[in-house]
Formats: C-alpha cells, sequence, structure tokens
C-alpha cells in the first residue's frame, strides 16, 4: 500500500468514516504492524497539540511530534521516485502544528528578551512611597486641632483613623487642597489601599491646578494606573510629571524608561 493510501485509511480511521468491516480490519493489521501503530499514535497527539493549546506542555509537544513526523517521512520517502502530492486535513494540521512551533519560538525569544521589563504592579510596589505629611503642612481647615490630630496619627501609621478624621473634615471643607492631598495619601496607605477614593482625591488637585501638590498629584495618580495596568493614562500623566524639576520629576523619567 502507498504511503498516500495508508495516510488516507488512517484519517478515514480516526474520523469514524470506515465500514464495521473495515475498521475491524484496519485495528487486527494495527495490532500486527507496529509501525502503522506509531502512525496513528501520531496523528492522534498531532491532533491533541493542536486541540488543546492549553495544555502546560504545548511546545513541547510540537517540536517532539513534529520533530518524530518529519524524521519519518524522510526515511519513508527517500527511496521513493515522486514526493507524495496531497493535502488531507490532517496534513494540513500537520502543517499548522510546525507553524504554531515557530510562532512559539518567536514568542520564546521575545519574552527572554522582555524578561527585565516589570509590571504595571510591580513598578507600582517598587516606585510608591509614604509620604512624610508633617505639622508643617498649611491647611485652611476650620478645624485646625482636629487636622493636626489626623497628621499625627497618619505619622503614628494609624492610617484608618487618619483617613476618619480628613474625611470628617472634608464634609466642611471639601475643597481645600493640602486636605485632599493628605486624604490621597491616607487612603493609598490603607491596607488594602483604597485607590478609587485616592484617585478622587488626586483628581481634584489636578483639575484645581494652580496648586504646588499638581505634580506630586499627578505622580501617585501615575502609580495608581500602573498598578491598575491603565499603561497608556499612567505614561501620559508620568511625561507630564518629567517636566518638573523635583524628586518626583526624577522619578517620572525613570519609571519611563522601564515602560518603553
Amino acid at each position: 500500500m502507498s504511503s498516500q493510501s495508508i495516510y488516507e485509511k488512517i484519517e478515514a480511521y480516526l474520523e469514524g468514516k470506515l465500514t464495521e468491516e473495515e475498521r475491524k480490519a484496519f485495528e487486527a493489521q494495527l495490532a500486527s504492524d507496529p509501525k502503522l501503530a506509531e502512525k496513528v499514535s501520531l496523528y492522534k497527539n498531532i491532533d491533541q497539540v493542536i486541540e488543546d493549546q492549553s495544555t502546560l506542555d504545548f511546545q513541547k509537544l510540537v517540536q517532539e511530534q513534529g520533530t518524530i513526523f518529519l524524521q519519518n517521512e524522510q526515511k519513508e520517502t527517500a527511496g521513493e521516485q515522486s514526493p507524495i502530492r496531497f493535502l488531507s486535513r490532517r496534513s494540513l494540521l500537520i502543517a499548522a502544528s510546525l507553524l504554531i512551533l515557530v510562532i512559539s519560538i518567536v514568542l520564546i525569544y521575545q519574552n527572554v528578551n522582555n524578561q527585565d521589563k516589570l509590571s504595571g504592579p510591580e513598578l507600582y510596589a517598587q516606585n510608591f512611597d509614604t509620604y512624610n505629611l508633617n505639622q508643617s503642612l498649611r491647611s485652611r481647615v476650620s478645624r485646625l486641632t482636629d487636622f493636626q490630630n489626623g497628621i499625627k496619627a497618619y505619622q503614628s501609621q494609624d492610617y484608618d483613623l487618619a483617613v476618619n478624621i480628613f474625611e470628617d473634615l472634608a464634609q466642611n471643607d471639601s475643597d481645600d487642597i493640602v486636605l485632599a492631598y493628605c486624604l490621597a495619601q491616607a487612603y493609598l496607605n490603607q491596607q488594602p489601599a483604597q485607590f478609587a477614593k485616592a484617585k478622587a482625591s488626586l483628581r481634584k488637585i489636578i483639575v484645581e491646578g494652580g496648586s504646588i501638590y499638581v505634580p506630586k498629584a499627578k505622580w501617585y495618580l501615575a502609580l495608581i494606573h500602573l498598578q491598575e495596568e491603565a499603561l497608556v493614562e499612567a505614561k501620559s500623566l508620568l511625561e507630564e510629571v518629567a517636566q518638573s524639576d523635583d524628586q518626583f520629576g526624577a522619578k517620572a523619567k525613570q519609571v519611563l524608561g522601564q515602560l518603553d
């Protein structure tokens, strides 16, 4: 039987297209012909590779089965006068599996080249520092004593108490920029951090504008975007912060370099 006939018979067998009599005869041949059994096994494995791409051994299976198949084909076609001329469904599957192998190698190469790049959350963890709120902050809140108590709670790392005090003050002094910044810092240091609330306070500072806290607010807002994997938004803010000549500008330039 020619190579083409064998492949066609295997394909028909695996797809359930043989008659009952043909199936029994083929299975009897399988039991007595180890080479034929090996071919059938290869076909099954190729299907498994293509149809179950979620397997952890996907790339390994493609490489192993593709290599074995090509080695066997070279041995069997070496003595034939002309190449096999047909494109069955499984032949196309084999070609597809080898193409996937090439793509996988490219992806592995890219991953190796990018292995030093940090993810957004990793960049956040690497660059976030607890801001030093101190008694010298000049807030215009109506209850300065309570504000100072909030600062003391923050300095003692009782961030939940600091949030409670600052939120209470914000009910009457919601337009105070210093209070908004202190509240954002307290939110960011809570466990777990209250990112949504911190963003609201930081955006209020940025929208208001004209304050020395604007670059700082943009820096911490950019960090939150990194944590949330919103890299486009983070990069846009970092580019603005990088224009500053302070420590936040220097940090922003460093992070931008890691994002490129």
